[in-house]
């Protein structure tokens, strides 16, 4: 927990307060899409994509460890009931958001807990109004937290650690799509007498994880 915590505080992400704890600085926002409501800058993204993979790492690594069958039978619950939503909802992004706080109260650290409720409803909306827009987001974003779940089950704290940080940068195509889809379109459209561009390379990624 103290090597994340510093390098969050090394990045300007967040500060320390003389006897009050560690605290989420507020991010330099860079230029945001105006047709997205709600559209993070691209700055914001990488500086809460950093944030998310150190503390989380750290949560999902603790998880692993301590988890309590408690713990375990909640999340499992909640994952279950998020599967079976999943068959017939547009989107489980928020429901997946939920999911990401609840393996950090398995951690049983509340510093790193308290900083990732903090972070979490910086990407709510957004998110959320992305995913709800790509056909078939919710059967895939529940198997990815299937897959992330059963990694930390395993109490390897390496394993969990991975699984978590690989997932949250994944995460991070999600937020990129709205600005990546409006460099493609300004680029598809060729100046007066141009000629037409090269079709691009297939580029798909996995965008289903929160």
């Amino acid at each position: 927990m103290r090597e994340a915590l510093q390098l969050l505080v090394g990045q300007g992400l967040v500060e320390v307060r003389p006897g009050k704890g560690y605290f989420l600085r507020r991010t330099e926002q860079g230029a945001r899409d105006p047709t997205v409501e709600g559209a993070l800058g691209m700055e914001e993204i990488q500086d809460l994509t950093e944030a998310r993979v150190a503390i989380e790492g750290a949560c999902a690594a603790l998880a692993a460890l301590r988890a309590t069958p408690a713990d375990a039978a909640r999340i499992e619950a909640f994952l279950s009931a998020m599967e079976a939503k999943a068959s017939s909802a547009s989107s489980v992004y928020l429901d997946a958001l939920t999911l990401h706080l609840m393996i950090a109260e398995a951690a049983h650290n509340r510093t790193l807990s308290e900083i990732l409720r903090v972070i979490i409803p910086k990407i709510g909306a957004y998110g959320a109004k992305i995913a709800a827009e790509i056909p078939d987001h919710a059967p895939m974003d529940a198997a990815l937290h299937r897959e992330l779940w059963e990694k930390i089950r395993t109490g390897d704290p390496d394993v969990a650690r991975a699984a978590m940080e690989a997932h949250i940068r994944d995460a991070a195509s999600l937020y990129r799509l709205p600005y990546e889809s409006r460099a493609i379109h300004e680029t598809s459209v060729p100046p007066h007498n141009a000629e037409p561009p090269s079709p691009p390379r297939s580029t798909r990624r996995r965008r289903g994880s929160s």
